[in-house]
């Protein structure tokens, strides 16, 4: 039984992981579509400009994201709930558990 918790926890890991590259491929292709659009190129940023701009476009909407679904009442990511997972709360500990339908 171990081994199948296991096993739904990293294919909820991997869809998890998928949706993160989707989104930051996204991400890409917007952000080059309108560097290209209104500068005709991608212009030139500092080093803490681009520190700046990683984490407002990507690891605090990502972070905010999975915490706030994590943290509702399904307590389920993206990869929680395509993996069949539940999670469910008993006397306060969060158990893992595989959903059967």
């Amino acid at each position: 039984m171990e081994s199948s918790s296991t096993k739904l926890r990293i294919k909820a890991l991997v869809i998890d992981y998928l949706c993160i590259v989707l989104y930051l491929i996204v991400l890409f292709a917007l952000t080059i579509g309108f560097y290209f659009l209104l500068f005709d190129g991608v212009p030139e940023f500092t080093e803490e400009k681009i520190q700046w701009i990683a984490l407002l476009t990507s690891v605090f909407p990502i972070t905010m994201f999975f915490t706030l679904k994590e943290a509702s009442k399904s307590f389920a990511s993206i990869g929680k709930k395509k993996a069949y997972c539940e999670i469910f709360k008993e006397s306060n500990f969060r158990k893992f558990n595989q959903k059967y339908t």
